[in-house]
């Protein structure tokens, strides 16, 4: 399928210093922090970490705060520059349940590449928020184990996803369809099909037989046997039993559009 651009409004948040929380529920062992006013938003997400997270000992405490605070940012500076404008869902219960499993895998596995990730995919399920289940499920799944994917995983998912599933609108030769490649190759160069076995534990990849070369000949009206020669081997290997799952697609989603100037909408690959 041809990708979508999808436009970015900047636009200044408003009403980050809340007010007084209205109440809490305990629900099982988490308390759900609830609130009237979208300004409560800082402090729902302060104290959904306070009041839920394991107690620790004082360095890994301040260091786990530390951590929380800066995805609070990032979650907070992603809306700021999005049309993002009904921020109400931060007070749904099951929206505080990803908000909490954000923050527990930032807490664990924090680097600045997952903190960019997890902002964006946290973005995401707030915009998404009244849509059919099966969307909003698989940001929520992404959410919960992207901190467990290596670079070569992410780079794995990402190519599989882009060299098997899109068609772009200006490749229409070979020598373009060959730049293409090299640029792929080039971008998602850390690559690994040995990885399958974890990402398929995970729910990213599902039982399918793409053929890369076949796929892209197609695509773009051109002999397989060219394609087969101008093909670098990191993605004709791709080549195989898997394919993303749409969990997988999503990742490898975000992955790309950090990496690349390449804008996708998921919803083409996620649907019920």
């Amino acid at each position: 399928m041809v990708s979508e651009e999808i436009n970015i409004k900047q636009e200044q948040l408003k009403g980050r210093n809340g007010t007084q929380i209205g109440a809490q529920t305990n629900i099982g062992n988490m308390t759900i922090i609830e609130g009237p006013s979208i300004e409560e938003i800082t402090r729902v997400f302060t104290n959904l970490f306070l009041d839920n997270f394991p107690r620790l000992q004082k360095i890994a405490k301040e260091t786990a705060e530390e951590r929380i605070a800066e995805l609070k940012e990032e979650i907070l500076s992603a809306l700021a520059s999005s049309e993002t404008k009904d921020l109400s869902p931060f007070m749904a219960v099951d929206v505080q349940y990803m908000l909490y499993e954000a923050q527990k895998n930032y807490a664990r596995f924090a680097t600045p590449d997952l903190l960019k990730k997890l902002s964006v995919l946290v973005l995401k399920r707030i915009q998404i928020n009244d849509e059919e289940i099966a969307f909003k499920a698989t940001v929520d799944k992404a959410i919960s184990i992207v901190g467990m994917l290596s670079s070569a995983q992410l780079d794995y998912l990402s190519l599989l996803f882009i060299t098997s599933k899109v068609k772009f609108n200006n490749i229409f030769t070979l020598e373009d369809l060959k730049a293409h490649f090299e640029y792929l190759d080039l971008v998602f160069g850390c690559a690994q099909r040995s990885n399958w076995q974890h990402l398929n534990m995970l729910g990213c990849l599902q039982l399918d037989l793409p053929d890369i070369c076949k796929i892209n000949a197609k695509n773009y009206n051109l002999n397989i046997s060219d394609v087969q020669k101008i093909c670098p081997k990191n993605i004709s290997n791709l080549s195989g039993d898997y394919s993303v799952s749409p969990l997988g697609a999503l990742i490898g989603i975000i992955h790309a559009e950090q990496k690349t100037s390449f804008k996708f909408n998921p919803k083409i690959w996620i649907h019920n």
